[in-house]
């Protein structure tokens, strides 16, 4: 009998590839300057931002680069200063790179199952592809965001899209919040485990793409960038909503075919044919993707129903700036009354005597006979918003020293008459 043990292998990241499949493609740019100086400006961009060093970048570059770049190469002072500008660069770059390689990481990488449920943890890498383009466009760590916002570029309602990041924070731990405005929460994107990592890394052509907005040299780069399109979420009757966006980087992502990021093998083959259906080539790098999405929008009116709810929620954040001004307002001035209030009760106990405890019945009694006149003399309060802050006050006072509470309710009235 033969004894065999087995055991469930979990897909791992292929190793890393030389230094051709990353620099290459910034050596030999269709869409970048032909100019030496700037190619070799790339290519140090591209290496120095995916932790290879200067060293290995130049003996790269004199194995492979153009005569007129390698003279660059090859000159210690033209070489020293690219690598600074490159690092000045990367330096300037640095929330926009460190938040493209965080969703890159996340969207293409297994989550532990059990963890959300699947159509939660699609939407969520849906969602976080929707929020990092924002950061990368402002270059910015951080982003603002509500519910509402989330809801419009994605179609969802306010409450789902509340509930999503509510999961991506608490659940998912992909971004924490670091405090807020305007009614709106400001969240950071949380590091990368090591597992997540690793994928990070095998796509930093990617990442570089997505920061350099060079999206046509990577395809998963492309994908990734229109993630916010109207054409996925508001296209109904052409596209599935962001799932079909999903079902394109799924295919580019490098993942067996058995891992589904969040979409079930049903749904993933019905989106397939979808995709062939409304994006021909689209699964194979083959057509201008933008371009057939904006053909999409124009069909499905997606393009005048995401403005239509982005007007929605300019004016609703117009009249919840205006509740938050009037209720800014009306704290200032209760703020206002209450000082002046303030400074009317300490100069009426100065004049007469300081409060007596409350269980002196009648020291308290007394105390409000002499204190009764001064309040209520000619031209002392002229502003009858006063009335109500000073009685507040007054109340506070009395109860602080122990008076009884139907001693206040026959004291106050007494002391200060609002009718006079």
């Amino acid at each position: 009998m033969t004894f065999t043990l087995t055991a469930e292998v979990t897909p791992q990241p292929p190793p890393r590839a030389g230094l051709s499949p990353l620099l290459m493609p910034q050596l030999r740019a269709r869409h970048g300057s032909p100019d030496a100086r700037s190619t070799l400006l790339r290519v140090l961009c591209r290496g120095l931002g995916s932790k290879v060093s200067p060293f290995a970048i130049r003996s790269w570059c004199r194995m492979h680069a153009s005569p007129e770049v390698l003279a660059l190469v090859n000159s210690q002072p033209a070489w020293s200063s690219l690598v600074a500008i490159a690092r000045e660069h990367l330096h300037d770059r640095a929330p926009s790179l460190s938040a493209a390689r965080r969703l890159v990481g996340r969207v293409v990488a297994e989550i532990p199952g059990g963890v959300v449920s699947s159509r939660t943890e699609a939407s969520a890498r849906i969602a976080l592809a929707v929020m990092v383009d924002q950061m990368v466009a402002r270059n910015e760590s951080k982003l603002l965001c509500t519910s509402a916002w989330l809801g419009t570029q994605m179609n969802l309602q306010p409450l789902a899209a509340g509930r999503l990041l509510r999961a991506m924070e608490f659940k998912l731990k992909w971004i924490r919040r670091v405090g807020g405005r305007s009614g709106g929460l400001f969240f950071r994107l949380t590091k990368l485990d090591e597992e997540t990592g690793a994928w990070a890394t095998l796509h930093e052509a990617t990442i570089a793409a997505l920061v350099e907005k060079n999206y046509r040299q990577d395809s998963l780069a492309l994908a990734i960038s229109v993630a916010s399109h109207p054409a996925w979420h508001y296209g109904l009757g052409y596209l599935d909503s962001g799932r079909t966006w999903l079902t394109l980087v799924r295919s580019m992502s490098g993942q067996p075919r058995s891992v589904g990021l969040g979409l079930g093998p049903v749904t993933v083959r019905k989106l397939t044919r979808e995709l062939h259906a409304q994006l021909p080539g689209a699964l194979e790098g083959g057509i201008d993707l933008e371009l057939g999405l904006d053909v999409i929008a124009d069909l499905s009116l997606a393009t005048f129903y995401k403005e239509e709810r982005e007007t929605q929620l300019a004016a609703e954040a117009i009249k919840n700036r205006a509740r938050v001004l009037a209720f800014r307002e009306a704290q200032t001035r209760k703020f206002e009354l209450r000082r002046a209030a303030g400074v009317l009760l300490r100069a009426g106990l100065r004049e007469v005597r300081e409060m007596p405890p409350g269980t002196e019945l009648a020291s308290a009694a007394a105390f409000v006979g002499e204190l009764a006149p001064w309040f209520n003399r000619d031209s002392l309060i002229e502003d009858p918003t006063l009335f109500a802050p000073l009685a507040e006050m007054l109340i506070e006072r009395m109860i602080a020293s122990e008076w009884p509470t139907a001693l206040v309710q026959r004291a106050v009235p007494h002391i200060i008459r609002t009718s006079a």
